[in-house]
């Protein structure tokens, strides 16, 4: 039985036993001690540069959507922002090309506090040219907006890779 299904297992039996007890059906709670293991985490693989390049050329940088979706890939992997955090940003107010930063709002941020990712040159040459070659067809606040100048959501994104 793996640690996982111990721990499980645990605490199905705890929250039995908690109710009987809030419920004064037994006097003594026999898991009230009982901790769960700790199980310990599991090492995420890294993408060798043959699997990134892989990945970068399967999208047809001819078309609007699939040209937006390989710019929040290569910024995504270049700064490690969220996913969520990335489909927020504003080309405007966010955008630092000069410091090379973008700014990230604590509304937009798991942790809720502001913060600032920076991105590398070749980033910011790759930024540059998207936003000249959105602002040709859509009209939007977003950097990263839908076909039809609206915010892109994280599911959408992720529904189609």
């Amino acid at each position: 039985m793996s640690i996982a299904t111990v721990n499980n297992y645990t605490r199905n039996i705890r929250v039995y036993f908690n109710y009987m007890y809030e419920n004064r059906l037994i006097k003594i709670n026999p898991v009230q001690k009982v901790k769960v293991i700790k199980t310990p985490r599991k090492v995420k693989g890294y993408l060798d540069d043959k699997e990134i390049n892989n990945l970068f050329k399967c999208f047809d940088s001819s078309k609007f959507h699939e040209y937006r979706d390989y710019v929040i890939t290569q910024l995504i992997f270049d700064t490690g922002m969220r996913c969520g955090e990335c489909l927020m940003i504003r080309d405007e107010t966010d955008i630092n090309f000069s410091d090379r930063s973008i700014f990230l709002p604590a509304e937009n941020t798991k942790g809720k506090k502001d913060r600032y990712v920076l991105f590398s040159q070749t980033m910011a040459t790759e930024l540059r040219r998207w936003l000249q070659y959105r602002d040709r067809y859509k009209d939007s606040e977003f950097c990263f907006c839908t076909t039809k100048g609206k915010n892109l959501e994280v599911r959408s994104f992720e529904r189609k890779r």
